[in-house]
């Protein structure tokens, strides 16, 4: 039976430097030179995902913005994309807004992905994350309205702050679609995170392996947005690195992302049995 093999990739793929190293870029051009299906499922968009994987040269679908979207790595055509219903999720906006909180839109806009933000209102955290985009981002959106901030087909809403910040807020999503509230990867502040409810890596993944023939999935992860992909996995590992609520949900602990765990995994267990 074929096996879609998908992974997270910061902190999981990616090791703490942002970076593919070669050994993980051999063992997955090996494991799809044999005819095996590798992707990644992940919280960046087509853009940051290709700038940090682009040694892979992956020919099939990825899975961005924790499932939001589903699009061909090659064309950008999306096969897939979840977004909110505009009305409802201006009311979340205007409620944390009256907290003090203002987010960074992610949406659609006459047909291009955007991240729009109001940079007077934005959190030091969220600040700093602007500023790492590189300015040439196409998506790049700063506006000066709440009209202007909610334009388009919202599918993202990215709040940035201390964990004392966003963690009383975290209950007030409860209803307007998925939300995440976790510890950066990187950096020392907190992401909460709301998402159309049918855009989990789960669905995504599911989906992605129908495309694909694949009756069987495998996964990797590292931090609890990788919780949902974990539970439609037929088997499901966290990195050495993972936070431990993942690795209670995990069939087992591999490597950590700075000992190449998934790809170690992939050569011990897939390439040296040749079962893909």
């Amino acid at each position: 039976m074929k096996t879609l093999y998908v992974s997270d990739l910061d902190g999981t793929l990616l090791n703490s430097s942002q970076q593919i190293t070669p050994f993980t870029a051999s063992v997955i051009a090996e494991l799809l030179r044999k005819g095996g299906c590798f992707s990644y499922a992940t919280a960046r968009s087509l853009i940051t995902a290709g700038a940090v994987t682009k040694e892979l040269d992956l020919p099939f679908p990825a899975i961005l913005y924790n499932g939001v979207f589903i699009r061909d790595t090659q064309s950008g055509e999306y096969l897939a994309r979840h977004t909110f219903e505009s009305g409802r999720i201006l009311t979340l906006i205007d409620t944390l807004s009256k907290k003090g909180l203002w987010p960074i839109v992610y949406s659609v806009i006459d047909g291009v992905e955007k991240f729009s933000y109001i940079t007077e209102r934005l959190t030091p955290e969220q600040s700093h994350f602007v500023s790492t985009r590189d300015r040439a981002d196409p998506r790049l959106r700063e506006v000066s309205t709440t009209e202007e901030l909610c334009m388009g087909e919202i599918f993202y809403l990215a709040y940035l702050g201390s964990k004392e910040q966003l963690s009383p807020l975290d209950s007030l999503c409860e209803g307007y679609g998925i939300h995440l509230f976790q510890h950066d990867t990187y950096d020392d502040f907190y992401w909460l995170e709301v998402m159309p409810q049918a855009a989990t890596k789960a669905n995504a993944a599911k989906e992605l392996a129908k495309m694909l023939g694949c009756g069987r999935i495998v996964a990797f992860g590292d931090g609890l947005n990788d919780a949902e992909l974990f539970s439609a996995a037929d088997e499901c590992y966290a990195v050495g690195n993972a936070c431990e609520e993942l690795k209670l949900k995990a069939d087992a602990v591999i490597g950590s992302n700075d000992s190449d765990g998934v790809a170690h995994w992939i050569y011990e267990n897939v390439l040296t049995k040749g079962d893909f």
